[in-house]
């Protein structure tokens, strides 16, 4: 990527893979990474996309999430932790981009919420810039409190947590863009 263009750190990752080379298929029997904002148990597989003969442009994958935890850049009271979920998402490798056409993830607990999300993310020269849409179809009042950042609009959040102490959210919404040159991504987030 770009200069300006944060790379993503991880502290490891493991794979158990088979690749069938007739297929130019990459076959993930087991996929774990370990990085300071996330942490994942997958399966799964990516076909290598590359012109006759020559070195892949890009990879399209499927996987199924065992456990994923996520806490982006430390910005959430506690990792969010997902029991599950699926991952249908395609990586460009020149220009470096991925575009996620659905990521669904199944809270864990009883009664736990379900995310979905889709969107785009490219490394461009000046930075990362992207685009991700999110949605649960109804999510609870702890919940939300749980994946909203402490940072972003301080005081409703405050509100909501010290005023609603049971509530069921439907149709909820929310948008984060990454524009280069900004600190802070760009969110919006509604309510049904």
């Amino acid at each position: 990527p770009g200069g300006g263009t944060r790379p993503f750190p991880f502290d490891g990752a493991r794979a158990y893979f088979g690749y069938r080379p007739e297929r130019g298929r990459i076959t993930f029997d087991a996929l774990t990474v370990t990085a300071p904002d996330l942490r994942l148990l997958a399966s799964g597989h990516a076909d290598l996309i590359a012109p006759a003969g020559g070195w892949p442009e890009a990879v399209v994958a499927q996987l199924s999430f065992e456990e994923v935890s996520a806490n982006p850049r430390g910005a959430l009271p506690a990792p969010a932790t997902f029991a599950g979920g699926a991952l249908d998402m395609k990586l460009a490798l020149e220009p470096l981009g991925a575009r996620i056409g659905a990521l669904v993830l199944q809270g864990a607990g009883e009664d736990a919420p379900q995310l979905k999300a889709r969107g785009r993310l490219v490394a461009g020269p000046a930075g990362w810039e992207g685009a991700l849409e999110l949605s649960s179809p109804t999510l609870g009042a702890q919940d939300l409190l749980a994946w909203w950042p402490e940072a972003v609009a301080p005081g409703p959040r405050r509100w909501l947590a010290n005023n609603v102490r049971q509530a069921r959210f439907h149709d909820a919404r929310a948008g984060v863009r990454l524009i280069p040159g900004r600190d802070r991504p760009a969110l919006s987030l509604s309510f049904g």
